[in-house]
Parts: structure tokens; sequence; C-alpha cells
């Protein structure tokens, strides 16, 4: 869950919590289980690293 906190050393302004992970899951109709496997895969880089090397 995102949360963007009001820290004026950084400038930062509180605006909500955000639950990406949900928005995404619901509006795609997607299981949540799924959405998060997807996004830890985008974020380790291994489906970049996997679609690179179905090429060749």
């Amino acid at each position: 869950m995102y949360d963007l906190r009001n820290d004026r050393k950084r400038g930062c302004v509180l605006i909500k919590q955000v639950d990406i992970i949900a928005i995404v899951a619901k509006e795609t109709g997607i299981p949540r289980h799924k959405v998060e496997q997807t996004v830890k895969l985008l974020a380790d880089n291994t489906i970049p690293f996997i679609a690179r090397y179905r090429k060749e």
C-alpha cells in the first residue's frame, strides 16, 4: 500500500492511502494474488529478463 505522508522535510503532502494492487485487481477482474505476483515479477525484472531471452 502506498502512503503519501505529510513530511515537510521532503515537501510531501498527505493525499490519501492508495492500495494500487486492489484498484488494478478490481478494474481488470484479475484476482488480487495474481496482480501481486505480477507486480513482484516486474519489480524483480523477471519479466523483461524472460522476454529478452525468449527472442534469441
